[in-house]
C-alpha cells in the first residue's frame, strides 16, 4: 500500500503504519498502511513537500485501524516522490515528536517508527521504489536538553537511525493481498482528478532511459504505469512469484488502474505497442527469503543498562 499510494502523485503523500508491539521480544511489528489525507497547504494539498496529515481524517483513519482492524497505529510514512529516501531536519523532528508521544511508562519504549517511500528518483537502479525505516535516538545535550522540539534537532543531540527490518511470509500472503484491491481502487480514485497526480501514461525517467526501458518491454515499462506495476511486484514473495495468485494481483491491479482512469473520463494506456493483449511482466529471478515482503518487523535492540545512550540500532542515516 505504501508503494502503490506514493506511485499515485507528484508531491508528497501520508499515512498511517499500523501493528503491535511485542515488548517482550522487542519486536515492533508493522502489518498495514492506511493512507490519510493530506493537510490544506501541505504535501499533495499544495507545495508538494513537508506533507502533514489532515487531523479529522487521520482520527476516522486511527478509529478503523483499532475498532475494524483490532491493529494500534505504530508509525507513519510518507513519501519523497523523486528525490532520495532520507529523512530530512523536518522529518527527523516530526517523528522525535510522535515517538515522545507514544513514550510508554515506566518502560521508556518509544514504539513509533517512520518509513520514507522514494518512487520515482531517477537514480533508482530498477523498478522498484526505495524505502527507508527509521526512528530518532538521543537525550539531548546541555542546555538545549530540556528545549522544545524545534528544527535545530540535530543540534540538540537527536540523531536518525535507519532500522534493521525482517520481512515475514505467511501461507496467506497471496490471498491477503488480492483482498487489498478494493482498497487500492479507493486510494486511486482520490487521486486521479488531483492537479498534483501523477499521470500514469508519461515516462517517469529521462527520454534516453525512458526509451531503453520502452524498447525492452514494448514501450509500457517505460512509463509511470510500468514503474508502479513493476515496483509492486518486486515486493511480492519471490515464492509466490510466478503463482496464478500474483498474475490475477497484478492483473487485478492493472484494471483497478484503468478503470478509475477511464471514470474519471482520462484517455487509456497503450500497455502494448504490438496491439497484443499482454498482461505479464517478464519473471523475477529467484531471490533470498528475506526479501519476501508480508510483514515488517523492525528490531528495538535494547541498550546495555550500564551503557544506555550508546547503544545504536544501526549507523546513522
Amino acid at each position: 500500500m505504501m508503494d502503490f499510494h506514493a506511485h499515485l502523485d507528484r508531491h508528497e503523500i501520508i499515512g498511517l503504519l499500523a501493528g503491535a508491539w511485542l515488548p517482550e521480544q522487542r519486536l515492533l511489528r508493522v502489518e498495514r498502511a492506511f493512507p490519510v489525507r493530506e493537510a490544506v497547504a501541505s504535501g499533495a494539498a499544495n507545495d508538494g513537500i513537508n506533507v502533514e496529515m489532515d487531523p479529522e481524517d487521520q482520527f476516522k483513519v486511527t478509529e478503523v485501524i483499532q475498532e475494524l482492524y483490532g491493529l494500534e497505529v505504530v508509525g507513519w510514512y510518507h513519501s519523497h516522490p523523486s528525490f532520495p529516501a532520507l529523512p530530512s531536519v523536518i522529518d527527523i523532528a516530526n517523528q522525535l515528536q510522535m515517538q515522545q508521544q507514544f513514550r510508554q511508562a515506566p518502560s521508556g519504549d518509544e514504539p513509533y517508527i517512520a518509513a520514507i517511500v522514494s518512487p520515482y528518483d531517477k537514480r533508482l537502479p530498477g523498478l522498484q521504489s526505495s524505502v527507508t525505516w527509521f526512528r530518532v535516538e538521543g537525550k539531548g545535550n546541555g542546555a538545549a536538553a530540556g528545549a522544545p522540539i524545534g528544527l535545530n534537532v540535530l543540534e540538540q543531540g537527536y540523531v536518525p537511525m535507519e532500522l534493521q527490518t525482517e520481512r515475514l511470509l505467511r501461507q496467506s500472503t497471496p490471498h491477503s493481498l488480492l483482498r487489498l484491491l478494493p482498497a487500492l481502487r479507493i486510494t486511486a480514485q482520490r487521486y486521479v482528478t488531483k492537479r498534483s497526480a501523477a499521470n500514469l501514461a508519461t515516462a517517469w525517467r529521462p527520454p534516453a532511459a525512458a526509451a531503453a526501458a520502452a524498447a525492452e518491454s514494448d514501450g509500457w515499462l517505460g512509463t509511470r504505469l510500468g514503474k508502479l506495476l513493476g515496483s509492486v511486484r518486486e515486493w511480492w514473495p519471490r515464492r509466490y512469484n510466478n503463482s496464478v495468485e500474483s498474475q490475477q494481483f497484478i492483473d487485478g491491479l492493472r484494471a483497478v488502474l484503468m478503470d478509475v482512469r477511464q471514470a474519471a473520463g482520462l484517455p487509456p494506456i497503450d500497455t502494448d505497442t504490438r496491439g497484443e493483449a499482454t498482461s505479464n511482466l517478464a519473471p523475477l529471478p529467484a531471490a533470498a527469503p528475506s526479501a519476501a515482503a508480508a510483514a515488517v518487523t523492525a528490531a528495538f535492540k535494547q541498550p546495555p543498562p550500564q551503557q544506555p545512550q550508546q547503544q545504536q540500532t544501526s549507523p546513522p542515516l
